[in-house]
């Protein structure tokens, strides 16, 4: 039996309903994979239906729970630690440092688990989409950037619609999905 796993839906010019997305990692080969990623309404905005290419940062401090030292491009994203803080703080944080999309791990742990990113008493929302990844990719991808001398570039969102799991190109074989 063939199992279908609803991805997105669309309306208008952004994802909706977005239970999963997923990004693709250009560059360096060795990280070449098509990675998933589950996104936030409630931390930041919706992803757009169309994708950027752009370069992946490490965020400084890594928990960006403070105003960021990194001063990015308008074609960057950032990979930022969970904890310490809420989600929403780490997304602004992003956002006000110039960050086109904020990814968020828990590169600590390594697991393989996604948590569903949720907004703090506040209720505040940044302006700029939210992504989580896991630990093990995060590790992966947090490890590159801080001790390579490479940089890592994306091409975030892809639009596997309605795809079948199985049939999502070149996924990274330390991912169990």
């Amino acid at each position: 039996m063939d199992v279908i796993l609803c991805l997105v839906s669309l309306v208008g010019s952004v994802f909706t309903v977005q239970e999963v997305l997923f990004f693709f990692i250009d560059y360096p080969k060795q990280l070449s994979y098509t990675y998933q990623m589950q996104p936030s309404h409630s931390v930041g905005v919706p992803f757009p239906k169309y994708s950027y290419k752009a370069s992946l940062v490490y965020a400084n401090p890594a928990h960006g729970c403070q105003p960021l030292k990194n001063r990015l491009g308008p074609n960057e994203v950032v990979l930022l630690e969970r904890g310490e803080c809420a989600f929403v703080e780490k997304v602004i944080n992003a956002e006000n440092a110039g960050a086109l999309i904020a990814l968020i791990t828990d590169s600590h742990s390594g697991g393989d688990e996604y948590v569903d990113m949720i907004t703090d008493v506040t209720e505040r929302q940044a302006g700029i989409p939210a992504g989580y990844i896991t630990g093990a990719s995060g590790r992966r991808l947090r490890d590159f950037l801080l001790y390579s001398e490479g940089n890592i570039r994306l091409t975030i969102p892809l639009n596997h619609t309605l795809a079948m799991l199985r049939d999502v190109p070149n996924k990274p074989p330390w991912e169990l999905w």
